[in-house]
């Protein structure tokens, strides 16, 4: 079955192909195998090899290996890959073949209050294709229309003038908005992005309880308001050899 290709652009111009993150990759081919999708952190062990690192501290191992750019170090991606090998013979927990790669943007859940800072955020729609949460990070795929000619803003925020936090089947519950702001450009064009909120700033509130429930709202172009709830494990640190959970690829778009 012959891999669709997907091609996400960042609105903050950080979108990059693989080819100039790395200095080799392996060759496409005709035929692809099943595909999965992880955000995960780019590492270097001690010897040099590059590898990445997911939320639950599971490592994986590029086959054949990947030389990239030192500034690309500690930074957050998407992956695409098929699985070659779970651990066997060898430091890292999967062996995997990579057929694409994206840089994440990465941002602070942020806090806001009063009408003032409402607005700044914006008020404009967005679609979500995917909204789920890994380690401390509540990671989003989404799309917007856009003009092209300046940067849109898109954040995760906890507003703190509206509805208080509360509990849901004896879990505390935090309301969060994403919100848009388009700055009145033209709805001419769509384009797809990823990112990573950091709520770790947000983990006070909760500490004590083994999981926490984010509920976020946001406003989609059809001109609905909608609901996200996702229930997670409260974390404050990787867990080591932990087993991953790895996402059909194309679920991730649909």
């Amino acid at each position: 079955m012959s891999m669709k290709k997907i091609t996400f652009i960042s609105l903050f111009v950080i979108s990059l192909i693989i080819g100039g993150i790395c200095t080799s990759c392996s060759d496409d081919s005709d035929v692809t195998p099943d595909l999965y999708s992880v955000i995960a952190t780019l590492c270097r062990a001690e010897n040099g090899t590059w590898f990445f690192k997911d939320d639950d501290g599971t490592t994986l191992l590029l086959s054949p290996s990947i030389n990239f750019r030192e500034v690309y170090l500690g930074k957050r991606f998407y992956l695409e890959f098929s699985l070659v090998s779970r651990k066997k013979n060898t430091d890292y927990d999967l062996i995997v073949q990579l057929y694409h790669i994206e840089q994440v943007v990465v941002q602070s859940v942020l806090p806001i209050s009063g009408q003032a800072q409402s607005d700044s955020v914006g008020h404009d729609p967005i679609d979500v294709y995917g909204m789920w949460a890994s380690g401390t990070y509540i990671n989003l795929m989404y799309g917007i229309y856009w003009e092209g000619h300046r940067a849109h803003l898109i954040n995760l925020v906890q507003n703190l003038s509206a509805v208080k936090d509360s509990m849901f089947g004896g879990h505390p519950v935090v309301c969060l908005e994403l919100r848009h702001n388009g700055f009145s450009e033209a709805e001419l064009h769509n384009y797809f992005g990823i990112m990573s909120f950091d709520y770790s700033n947000l983990m006070p509130p909760f500490q004590g309880s083994d999981s926490v429930r984010f509920s976020v709202k946001y406003k989609d172009y059809m001109g609905e308001e909608k609901v996200t709830n996702i229930t997670t494990p409260v974390v404050s640190l990787p867990q080591e050899n932990a087993p991953t959970q790895l996402f059909r690829a194309s679920k991730r778009f649909h």
